[in-house]
């Protein structure tokens, strides 16, 4: 891509090492030792599940892991699945994880800059592009077109400015 060009990244507010240390944290915490808390983490899978002693206790422990998640910036990130009862008084709760890493939504603004005519070149590290600022980018207000693409509250898109 010759000219100038527009460097943008996509900053990570929440990422799996964040919901991680949610679980791990809300189940090692010595006031909830009655509730014998245990979780698994599946990020490949992107599964998560918080298991505990009682019904209750799994449920009051899952909404304690979307709140410390949700600090995290990662609000909406844990879709809670529906309770399992697991026949030994152990009751789990699945929770599918929403979170895709930056280098998604970089490809896909890729993709829709590309349809438009706009050349856009990813960063080496994933989390960046880079506008190709031509006339057709000019012409249709290439700024205001990445400003708007709609990306999750977990990432931020930081302008680094032309080069």
């Amino acid at each position: 891509m010759a000219g100038k060009k527009h460097r943008f990244r996509l900053k990570v507010r929440c990422a799996p090492a964040d919901l991680l240390l949610a679980l791990k944290s809300v189940c090692e915490d010595s006031r909830n030792r009655d509730a014998k808390a245990t979780f698994e983490f599946d990020w490949l899978k992107r599964r998560a599940a918080i298991s505990a002693a009682t019904a209750c206790a799994a449920e009051e422990l899952a909404e304690r892991v979307q709140v410390l998640a949700e600090r995290r910036g990662g609000r909406g990130l844990l879709l809670p699945g529906k309770r399992i009862d697991e026949g030994d008084g152990r009751h789990t709760l699945p929770m599918g994880i929403l979170l895709q890493s930056a280098d998604v939504y970089a490809e896909m603004i890729r993709d829709a800059m590309g349809e438009l005519g706009i050349p856009v070149a990813l960063g080496e590290d994933g989390e960046g592009f880079a506008v190709g600022v031509n006339p057709v980018a000019r012409a249709m207000d290439y700024l205001s077109l990445v400003r708007m693409f709609p990306l999750p509250e977990y990432l931020e898109l930081v302008d680094e400015g032309l080069e």
